[in-house]
């Protein structure tokens, strides 16, 4: 085989590859936009799931302080901190288990708290939920802010670190005055070289797996007990969200 013709077979080599990468990239982001519709079509999304999972923990214990005061639960003071009332409040339960697991982080608490000073993040609830939803498994990593493998990434990364090699081999071809092993030195470290260059480029660029439930997620109604608390309350409420001691 000439020169030219092992360039020209290489670069369809590498053009069908990087078509083929993208290719597939396309048909799993449409894959997981229909596997997501028909997920949560199958469920009723629980509100304060899916503003946890949009980004809004601190809505979700907010929505249920929220409903806790509305119902007499708890009281709120000037400076937004939370306690529970003297008196006593409702003998049932909350209906719901964020509700509850406020709840209790406050009754344990032995003097007026913030709501940003409770450290419930309702871990069990949220996975309850995700299984439910059908939430898949790198999705879930993500919002754990672990960082889910990329099978198509890796495959292009590790096509991109040693594609280099392919294209300067014919140097090892040549003759070089002080002799082959300098230039398979060279060959090899320029190579290397190259490739580590084209790996973290495409570690850098590579399009993120989008979130498919994202969408479905912020179009649920938040909680009822947020509209329906006045002014005052609303204002008292994003003071304790926010308070700072």
């Amino acid at each position: 085989m000439s020169l030219g013709d092992y360039f020209e077979v290489l670069a369809w080599g590498t053009a069908l590859v990087g078509a083929g990468i993208a290719a597939l990239w396309v048909a799993r982001d449409r894959a997981d936009r229909r596997t997501a519709a028909a997920r949560v079509a199958a469920v009723e999304i629980d509100p304060y799931h899916a503003m946890a999972r949009t980004g809004r923990p601190a809505d979700m214990d907010r929505a249920a302080a929220a409903a806790l005061l509305l119902d007499g639960r708890v009281r709120i003071d000037a400076e937004g901190l939370l306690s529970l009332p003297a008196e006593g409040g409702p003998d049932v339960p909350p209906d719901h288990p964020v509700e509850v697991a406020v709840l209790d982080a406050l009754s344990r608490r032995e003097k007026p708290t913030a709501l940003s000073g409770l450290t419930e993040h309702h871990s069990r609830f949220l996975t309850e939920q995700d299984t439910r939803a059908g939430v898949p498994e790198w999705l879930r990593s993500r919002w754990s802010h672990h960082s889910p493998s990329d099978h198509l990434q890796i495959a292009a990364a590790t096509i991109a670190l040693f594609l280099p090699f392919a294209w300067a081999a014919p140097m090892l071809r040549g003759r070089h005055p002080d002799g082959l092993f300098v230039d398979a030195f060279d060959y090899f470290f320029l190579s290397l070289f190259l490739g580590v260059l084209l790996l973290s480029i495409v570690v850098t660029t590579w399009p993120e797996r989008r979130d498919h439930f994202r969408p479905h997620f912020t179009r649920v109604p938040p909680p009822p007990a947020l509209a329906a608390m006045d002014e005052t309350q609303t204002r008292q409420l994003r003071d304790s969200t926010f308070h700072t001691p």
